[in-house]
């Protein structure tokens, strides 16, 4: 397949697959760097199936922790297992506390929380306050 010439800038307003099905493979950004656009596709493509399944194992279910993104078959949060990712805890250790998840799993959480971030919620809402709070251990007491 010929190679085409030309500065990023004029080639960006074309698609990778547009240049294949031109019959173009090669695309030179500068006279030393050239691109080869089958590879560069092959790549995006994997890269997209595996997110798309890696999302599909996070779902909404108003009757799944109020609504929550939940890692599919569990009731734990997408959030809640990003959150203990960025605070730096080893995928073993995650593996440990929450043996009902596997590294892709974990992964799917990351994912799913970065993109879409958890908007900031008030504990309660503005103008309102606390007015009454009871734990199970209130219960067991005499």
């Amino acid at each position: 397949m010929p190679a085409t010439r030309g500065r990023v800038e004029e080639l960006r307003h074309l698609g990778l697959r547009e240049y294949l099905r031109f019959g173009v493979s090669n695309v030179w950004v500068t006279d030393d760097v050239r691109v080869d656009l089958g590879d560069t596709i092959k790549v995006v493509d994997m890269t997209i199936e595996r997110n798309i399944r890696l999302m599909e194992m996070i779902v909404v279910d108003p009757n799944i922790q109020r609504g929550e993104p939940v890692i599919r078959g569990t009731r734990i949060t997408a959030h809640t297992i990003a959150k203990i990712v960025e605070e730096g805890a080893a995928i073993d250790e995650i593996l440990h506390d929450y043996p009902t998840l596997d590294a892709e799993k974990i992964e799917a959480a990351r994912l799913y929380a970065n993109a879409h971030p958890r908007p900031d919620r008030p504990s309660f809402p503005e103008g309102g306050k606390e007015v009454f709070r009871m734990s199970v251990a209130d219960l067991a007491r005499p």
